[in-house]
């Protein structure tokens, strides 16, 4: 937890490409990336959420018909609630 509180951020690598995660200000519609991707918040309460769950992007250009070359990838973390199941059902 102090991790989260303290704005860590995890980081990945793809083809030798660094992860990113895309913001965008919804007052002027500016899109900003930031470097790896933060491994929890805090929300206003003060409880902190871990990012579990990881939604990849990639981006790739088509360099050749056929042959496609990675030229990033977006990374959108987010908090699921952990689900369990009775196998005895």
């Amino acid at each position: 937890m102090d991790r989260i509180k303290e704005d860590y951020h995890a980081h990945l690598l793809v083809d030798n490409l660094p992860s990113a995660t895309k913001y965008e200000v919804p007052k002027t519609g500016e899109t900003f990336y930031d470097l790896g991707y933060k491994i929890g918040w805090v929300g206003e309460d003060g409880k902190v959420f871990l990012n579990n769950h990881l939604d990849i992007v990639m981006l790739y250009h088509e360099h050749m018909p056929g042959l496609y070359r990675v030229v990033g990838f977006e990374v959108k973390p987010r908090s699921v609630k952990a689900v369990t199941f009775d196998n005895n059902k």
